[in-house]
């Protein structure tokens, strides 16, 4: 009978000793459970917001996340680059959003913004150099910069430089140039290259013989008052007077399609870290 109530003490002892493992272990096990459980959060939609000219098809071939697959942020970046790559869209104004689901996943969201179109592209105030010259060096150079093609900005800068190259090599290496944009549509512009040209300093030469009394000045000074006159009067049309013609008669008939703002909706932005 002692044996028996010494026997049911050290069962009892073990037993005590053993609950705090039990209850650790169920703990952890809980915590993996819902660990797992939201590592597991799945994609319920992949759409496709701010496209006017491109369909959601073909923008969802490059697109590797489908509907079922586990929700991987890391995925979704790529994704978003991927997009990117293609030189469609304003890299500034394009992101991925996601939303909750109504199963509990999520709901992920592209939001891009094209690039416009360059339906007319116009050169005012170029005379030492052709047009069809602009637009050999724009395609030798690689510029980007055509009708029809994809109105990038810093494209747009790349192609004002090498037309200052151009005029610089036919003597006006003082040009400066203006680029305005023109919305045609929601999905088009007009890009002009307005030349203006800056006063320089071949003009002090001339002036200063205009100012001269030494011996024949009496011959050169009309014809030194003539040149700077003429110089001066070239540099007030091309900087003033041009720009004003422009902007009163350059625009032409285009008409602007209206503008509807998207509803608003509340998302989650996609955490990078």
């Amino acid at each position: 009978m002692h044996k028996i109530r010494v026997f049911g003490l050290v069962v009892l002892a073990l037993a005590v000793l053993a609950i705090p493992s039990l209850v650790a272990n169920h703990v952890d096990a809980s915590n993996t459970s819902g660990l797992a459980a939201t590592s597991q959060q799945l994609v319920e939609s992949v759409d496709i917001q701010g496209n006017r000219r491109l369909r959601d098809e073909d923008l969802l071939y490059y697109i590797k996340t489908r509907p079922g697959d586990v929700y991987d942020p890391a995925a979704l970046e790529r994704d978003l680059k991927e997009l990117l790559s293609l030189n469609f869209f304003d890299k500034t104004a394009t992101r991925v959003l996601t939303e909750a689901g109504v199963r509990g996943g999520v709901n992920v969201i592209f939001e891009v913004r094209e690039l416009p179109i360059i339906r007319d592209l116009v050169f005012h105030g170029l005379k030492a150099v052709p047009e069809s010259d602009v637009l050999k060096a724009f395609r030798e150079k690689r510029a980007g910069v055509s009708k029809e093609s994809v109105y990038d900005p810093v494209k747009a800068r790349n192609a004002t430089r090498i037309l200052r190259e151009l005029l610089a090599s036919k003597g006006f290496p003082n040009a400066k140039i203006d680029v305005k944009e023109e919305e045609i549509s929601a999905t088009s512009v007009s890009i002009t290259f307005l030349q203006r040209v800056l006063p320089t300093s071949s003009t002090l030469p001339v002036a200063s013989v205009m100012l001269s009394t030494g011996v024949g000045s009496e011959v050169q000074r009309p014809l030194a008052t003539v040149v700077v006159f003429g110089m001066a009067c070239d540099t007030v049309l091309t900087m003033l007077a041009l720009p004003v013609l422009y902007l009163l008669f350059g625009k032409g008939p285009h008409v602007q399609a209206p503008h509807h703002p998207e509803p608003r909706r509340r998302v989650v932005t996609v955490d990078e870290g």
